[in-house]
């Protein structure tokens, strides 16, 4: 129990508990290693990050050129759809990107430099994998920032300090989220323009401008028929074409009849 060179355990260690959880230094390690992934690496490709670069609505960050690639091998092969196969090149694509169909679907992410080389924000000067700190981009324009830089411009009119573009707080994604409130504030986003037949990058969805033309075509129709009624000011036909017109004298005739 001493003087032998070795360490004496404490209670914590000898009586282990299976409902205990991970301690936040564990957390924080597994958080560290999962940021430092994900800001390097394309989740599609499993290579390193390389710009440009292009993000969807849930923050996820990828290579632009293998979104690319995946979107032509999903058209040509059907990539994704029930029964087919999957792709050799992106082996797990229909499971991470099933939702990407189009480029509309993401936004190209710019990013700030410092002379290092790294991304940083260029209103507060933070690396973008900081622990503790919400990096994210504006939609449409695809600059980023951090969260708390973003939310303290003076600017009545939310204009992006880049491009001048302008921006709602609502269409600041944060990028590779790992709190769950997060995480679920953009798929409510996502939910809200999809109601209104509107993409992530805020452009309108393939099949919503479908419908909006054929509902134009309806319409047009609709108002064809309105006017061939309207001219169409002729003798009324019988409800059957066999059928011999009713010689019954009309209300009007019949009362003129009894008064006289």
């Amino acid at each position: 129990m001493g003087n032998d060179g070795g360490s004496i355990p404490t209670r914590r260690e000898l009586v282990k508990d299976s409902t205990l959880g991970p301690t936040t230094a564990q957390i924080f390690e597994k958080n560290q290693m999962n940021a430092e992934y994900f800001w390097k690496t394309c989740l599609l490709s499993n290579k390193k990050l390389e710009e440009p670069l292009v993000s969807d609505y849930r923050g996820n960050i990828y290579n632009k050129t293998a979104i690319i690639e995946w979107l032509l091998e999903k058209k040509t092969r059907g990539l994704g759809k029930e029964g087919q196969t999957t792709s050799e090149k992106f082996p797990k694509g229909a499971m991470i990107v099933q939702h990407i169909n189009s480029m509309k679907d993401v936004v190209e992410v710019k990013l700030s430099r410092d002379k290092e080389g790294n991304w940083i924000c260029p209103l507060s000067y933070k690396e973008v994998d900081s622990m503790g700190v919400r990096f994210g981009y504006l939609v449409p324009c695809g600059h980023g920032f951090t969260d708390n830089a973003i939310r303290q411009l003076d600017d009545p009119e939310g204009r992006c300090p880049e491009c001048s573009e302008k921006f709602s707080l609502d269409d600041f994604i944060v990028l590779n989220p790992l709190k769950t409130e997060d995480r679920e504030q953009l798929e409510n986003r996502m939910d809200s323009l999809t109601a209104k037949g509107l993409t992530h990058s805020l452009k309108p969805l393939k099949n919503a401008k479908n419908a909006k033309k054929t509902k134009k075509r309806l319409r047009a129709a609709l108002d064809e028929n309105d006017s061939e009624i309207v001219v169409a000011d002729k003798p009324k036909l019988t409800s059957h074409p066999l059928q011999p017109e009713s010689h019954e004298p009309s209300k009007k005739k019949r009362f003129e009849t009894i008064v006289v």
